[in-house]
């Protein structure tokens, strides 16, 4: 297929081919200069913020799959897999924060006992997460997976 590329490409009849690694490019560059300037330790929000990113890579990965064909697919998967640790992070961190609302609301002893666990699973739960996210990173972005956007 051929097309004229809105974003980053040559002009009108040019081979999608030639057109897609650069759309996908875009994002990829701007989700590792993301992760290389996080800190050592980053903040949650930090986190999340990767994952949006992740997530903008996968969905222009996924988008040229069809003209590319099982490389984007691979990058994609790999793509998934940073969102996926990285959303289930930010979905431990929301959780503990509503738990706390609504721990803050209770008037039983028990409920906040149990609230305070709940809590605590949470925070296991995003610390495991934490932990599998820079591996899931290390797969990701490796050169292997992304060596058609150049």
């Amino acid at each position: 297929p051929q097309f004229a590329p809105a974003v980053g490409g040559g002009g009108p009849g040019q081979p999608a081919a030639e057109a897609l690694p650069g759309l996908v490019r875009r994002p990829w560059r701007r989700l590792a200069k993301a992760v290389k300037a996080l800190p050592e330790v980053p903040a949650d929000e930090q986190l999340h913020a990767v994952r949006i990113l992740a997530k903008h890579t996968r969905y222009a990965a996924e988008a040229s799959a069809g003209v590319i064909g099982k490389r984007a697919t691979g990058f994609a998967k790999q793509m998934a897999a940073v969102q996926t640790v990285l959303g289930d992070h930010q979905d431990a961190c929301v959780m503990e924060g509503w738990l706390r609302t609504a721990g803050a609301k209770t008037r039983s002893t028990k409920e906040a006992m149990l609230i305070g666990q709940l809590i605590g699973l949470q925070r296991v739960e995003a610390a495991a997460h934490r932990a599998a996210w820079l591996d899931v990173w290390d797969r990701a972005s490796d050169p292997a997976w992304r060596g058609w956007l150049s």
